[in-house]
């Protein structure tokens, strides 16, 4: 039984390695097992089931996958030892198990890996956004896939460019004002506003210069595209913001675009469109 007032288990505990052979895990170096279930559920009588993520230690992480930007994969920090490790997580990775099974099983937390109040925060923004990510009107998305050129559609080269700045960024937010949810027919533009927003904990001269430096690349990319009469995308503002002027008003009128999390590679099955 896992007591409410006793247990160590929290959201984000990684499993004792030498109790990962309960999960079929044999590569203990090389992998490890996730607890997903939000901190209140895991004691609970209520809840018949505990949720875990089998994920594998990375030699070096992916600044795209950290922080929550890549909406299939994240790439999460413990530290051990003063040193910082790195596990993917990925959804198609997710284990449910009957609570009675592991607390057979697993007996309590490897007290040696630390996740960080940030860290925690990442991972539940990351759970968060598998579900509550916005999506857009079919309209809209059929129009982010116009040709810029003969093998490559705006979306994907909006994320190129989004890519080449994404360590300075928190986000990228959207707002479609009244025409979000819908369906506009061909002669009627959307209007568009975009707000990059970028951190200020590190050098803040340098990343107000690049997140404008992308303002104007973004701005360049969808006035040189968008030039018919039809199936029109207006981008009436894109702007640099800093995450310190980005207040929650902001983020309540807006919508966090994940086109950051978009793939590159044509042979990655992760590429999602932007609405997910």
């Amino acid at each position: 039984m896992i007591d409410r007032d006793t247990t160590a288990w929290r959201q984000g505990s990684l499993l004792k390695s030498e109790e990962l052979h309960h999960l079929q895990i044999e590569d203990a170096d090389k992998f490890a097992a996730i607890v997903i279930s939000h901190d209140c559920d895991i004691p609970s009588d209520a809840e018949g089931y505990i949720e875990l993520i089998v994920c594998r230690q990375l030699e070096k992480e992916d600044k795209t996958c950290c922080n929550a930007r890549n909406v299939r994969k994240l790439h999460l920090p413990y530290e051990v030892n003063g040193q910082q490790i790195y596990f993917e997580l990925s959804f198609q990775k997710r284990v449910v198990l009957e609570r009675a099974v592991f607390d057979r099983d697993f007996t309590k937390p490897n007290e040696s890996y630390d996740l960080s109040d940030a860290s925690k925060r990442v991972l539940k923004q990351w759970l968060a956004v598998r579900y509550g990510r916005p999506a857009y009107p079919n309209a809209f998305e059929n129009r982010l896939r116009v040709n810029v050129s003969r093998r490559e559609i705006l979306e994907r080269k909006l994320a190129k460019l989004v890519e080449a700045k994404v360590a300075n960024l928190v986000g990228i937010w959207v707002d479609l004002d009244t025409d979000k949810d819908v369906e506009l027919p061909p002669k009627d533009p959307y209007f568009l506003k975009m707000y990059l927003v970028y951190h200020t904990d590190g050098d803040l001269e340098a990343a107000r210069i690049e997140t404008e430096t992308l303002a104007c690349e973004i701005t360049d990319l969808f006035n040189g595209v968008y030039t018919s009469e039809e199936n029109q995308i207006v981008l009436e503002e894109c702007k640099a913001v800093a995450d310190t002027s980005f207040t929650l008003v902001d983020i309540m009128r807006t919508d966090q675009w994940r086109i950051e999390h978009i793939s590159l590679s044509a042979n990655d099955d992760s590429f999602i469109s932007t609405g997910g």
